[in-house]
C-alpha cells in the first residue's frame, strides 16, 4: 500500500490519537470525508437561538456524537456519553456554561494505551445520538445518502454501487476523493439534526473526479 496514499493516512490515524482529544489531532493528517452539499446544521440553530445550558439539553448518562471543526475531522461523528466533569480540570474554551464533559466509546486517550478519551466539547458540536433504524435488514440504493463507520467515527457519503444487495456497498467521499467498499453492518441511514429534529436528506449524485 503507497504510504502517501488518502487510505494509508487514514489507517496510520489510530497510532496519533493524543490525550487532548479531537482540537489537538488538526496535525494529524487525516483526510476530509464530508460533503460537497451545504446543508442546515444544528451549529446554525445554536449560533441563532442561545442554548439552554448544556446538561439540561444532555443529561449526565445521554448518549450522544461529537463532531469538530478542525480539519481532517469535518464530517465525522464520534460516539460519546456525557459524564460528570473532573472537579481538578476546566472546560479547553472560555465559557464552562457551554461545555459537557464526555467519554467517547471508541477513541482511546494515548496511543496503544486501553484508557477511553474523555474531554470537555462545545455543546454546538454535540448532538442526541441517532436514532436505530427500525428495520433490521436496511436496503440501499445508489445515490442514497448515508454514514459509514470507518476510523471510529461516522463519516458522511453517497452510495455509488450496490455489490451485493442487502450486504455490500460502495460509498463515495467527496474530499479527498475516494470510493469504498462496506458491509451493510458498518452503514447506517445518514440524517441531520436540524431545529432539534432528525431530517433525512434527499438522494444525492457525487462524481469522482
Amino acid at each position: 500500500m503507497n504510504p502517501k496514499s488518502p487510505q494509508s493516512q487514514k489507517m496510520r490515524m489510530q497510532t496519533k490519537i493524543k490525550t487532548k482529544g479531537l482540537e489537538n489531532r488538526r496535525q494529524q493528517h487525516h483526510p476530509q470525508l464530508e460533503p460537497t452539499t451545504s446543508t442546515p446544521t444544528q451549529f446554525n440553530f445554536y449560533h441563532q437561538n442561545p442554548p439552554k445550558p448544556p446538561y439540561s439539553l444532555y443529561p449526565v448518562g445521554s448518549q450522544v456524537e461529537v463532531t469538530s471543526d478542525e480539519d481532517g475531522f469535518r464530517g465525522a461523528w464520534f460516539v460519546a456519553t456525557v459524564i460528570h466533569p473532573p472537579s481538578f480540570e476546566t472546560p479547553a474554551s472560555e465559557s464552562s456554561s457551554s461545555s459537557l464533559f464526555v467519554e467517547y466509546k471508541n477513541l482511546l486517550a494515548e496511543e496503544n494505551g486501553c484508557a477511553l478519551l474523555k474531554e470537555f466539547v462545545d455543546v454546538a458540536f454535540v448532538r442526541p445520538k441517532p436514532p436505530v433504524d427500525e428495520e433490521k435488514d436496511i436496503s440501499f440504493e445508489v445515490n442514497d445518502v448515508v454514514d459509514a463507520f470507518f476510523q471510529d467515527g461516522w463519516w458522511t457519503g453517497v452510495v455509488t454501487e450496490v455489490v451485493e444487495r442487502n450486504s455490500r456497498y460502495k460509498v463515495f467521499f467527496s474530499n479527498p476523493p475516494e470510493e469504498l467498499e462496506f458491509g451493510s453492518s458498518d452503514l447506517r441511514v445518514h440524517k441531520n439534526w436540524v431545529d432539534g429534529k432528525w431530517v433525512r436528506p434527499e438522494k444525492e449524485v457525487w462524481m469522482l473526479l
